[in-house]
């Protein structure tokens, strides 16, 4: 297993996780300790395909299981957050 942890700031976007990320990334679990603000923090897959969704307006200290492997490329994380915090992407990537 690796992590991949960036900080996160009022709006992040397009965030690749990995070095480089890639189909056949496995994504087992989602920390986040920011608070999120009005809309969704989302992880899509390079087909673009939603993996995860952690709802707007939830507090810091989510963790939510993932469990799915990556098609098409790398995973990519959007969130806009209220504060400035942490999301931590647990898993094997490239």
């Amino acid at each position: 297993m690796s992590n991949h942890s960036f900080s996160a700031t009022r709006t992040t976007a397009a965030v690749t996780v990995g070095d480089t990320g890639g189909a056949g990334d496995y994504l087992e679990r989602v920390v986040v300790t920011t608070l999120i603000g009005t809309a969704d923090l989302t992880i899509s897959d390079g087909s673009g395909t939603v993996v995860c969704v952690i709802p707007g307006a939830s507090a810091a200290g989510v963790v939510a299981e993932v469990g799915v492997l990556a098609n098409g490329g790398a995973f990519v994380v959007n969130l806009h957050a209220t504060d400035v915090g942490a999301v931590t992407c647990i898993g094997r990537f490239l």
